[in-house]
């Protein structure tokens, strides 16, 4: 049985890891022991199974996360290895030193 790992926060990993304890609770399986399969605490299964009793099995699923937007999208952030490798100075400056600013400066082009 797989087991996922306490820094996995991915939104689809959790519901993965929830809808997999569902299934196990529908098969009858204890949740101590669904925690202990899952690598999760008891008290998480006990709490998925309420909300699986109380707002139905669509409550598991991934909820979308609020919060502050990204100030760099991904696919500039994939580009920075090969931007620090190429060194500071093919950007105009005259030292090979990053700065914040400097990383700013280049992205923001």
């Amino acid at each position: 049985m797989a087991r996922w790992a306490q820094q996995h926060r991915d939104t689809l990993v959790l519901e993965e890891r929830r809808l997999k304890g569902l299934q196990l609770l529908r098969q009858g399986i204890r949740p101590a022991e669904i925690a202990h399969r899952l690598a999760v605490s008891p008290q998480a299964v006990d709490h998925w199974k309420r909300r699986l009793e109380t707002m139905g099995p669509e409550s598991l699923r991934a909820q979308p996360r609020h919060g502050r937007l990204p100030f760099v999208e991904p696919k500039t952030i994939a580009t920075l290895p090969e931007i620090l490798a190429r060194g500071a100075p093919s950007f105009g400056y005259q030292t090979d030193l990053w700065t914040l600013r400097r990383i700013a400066s280049v992205l923001e082009k």
